[in-house]
């Protein structure tokens, strides 16, 4: 009887190592399942990204689509302010267009581009911050060079510092704003969309107010109905 109560004790001992390995196995399978779900986790919600911000974004669309309308609009109403320069001296034309038509159809198109681009449901955001702040480091160069192109023009020698500043400064700073915008988007700041809002809404009223100011100074000295460039005078 003692002699099976010792066979069955060293039975149980060395049972006890096999057992415990088994745990151990057991437990570091469950660890390696659960790490192998937390990693699939983190791809579906990188994955998804885009969509989360497109889902932000979309709470805009309405604002950016008449924002974006209005510029398109405005754009088409500089064929018609082109109108206005018929008769005047080519050299002022040229120096004109470089340096005052050109910026407002330029900050128009830039409105009309991020106002699309708010709303495509397919850009992801770390790319569209990128993009963002390249156009702002861009249009900040641009106004930068506007500023300096004014100044030294002198077309308009009583108001090169009131065009100096509507006409590159703004716009310029502006630019700084979108950049901002741009790296707020790369880094999924919450205040992104509404920063980018702002500075689109921002752009486009500085394109107004300078679309009106070059109407106002071409006006009076257009020519009359028949009295264009090629137009014989008696």
């Amino acid at each position: 009887m003692r002699a099976a109560f010792e066979v069955a004790g060293r039975d149980h001992h060395r049972q006890m190592p096999e057992r415990s390995g088994g745990l151990a196995l057991a437990h570091s399978t469950l660890a390696s399942w659960q790490a192998r779900d937390v990693l699939a986790q983190s791809i579906s919600l990188h994955w998804q990204e885009p969509r989360i911000w497109s889902l932000v974004m979309r709470g805009w669309s309405d604002y950016f689509f008449m924002v974006g309308s209005s510029a398109l609009a405005l754009i088409g109403l500089m064929f018609v302010v082109v109108t206005l320069t018929a008769g005047r001296d080519r050299h002022e034309l040229e120096a004109g267009k470089k340096l005052y038509t050109t910026p407002i159809v330029w900050h128009l198109g830039v409105v009309v581009v991020l106002s699309a681009g708010a709303v495509a449901p397919i850009l992801a955001s770390n790319w569209t911050g990128i993009g963002v702040l390249l156009l702002g480091l861009l249009g900040m160069t641009y106004a930068f060079s506007i500023t300096v192109g004014i100044r030294r023009a002198q077309l308009a020698s009583n108001f090169s510092g009131y065009d100096a500043f509507w006409y590159g400064v703004a716009p310029g700073v502006i630019y700084a704003v979108i950049g901002l915008s741009g790296l707020a988007m790369f880094r999924q700041a919450t205040f992104g969309p509404s920063a980018i809002a702002a500075a689109v809404m921002a752009l486009l009223l500085v394109s107004i107010h300078n679309e009106w100011d070059l109407v106002t100074y071409l006006a009076p000295d257009a020519p009359g109905p028949g009295k264009g460039a090629g137009s014989e005078t008696e």
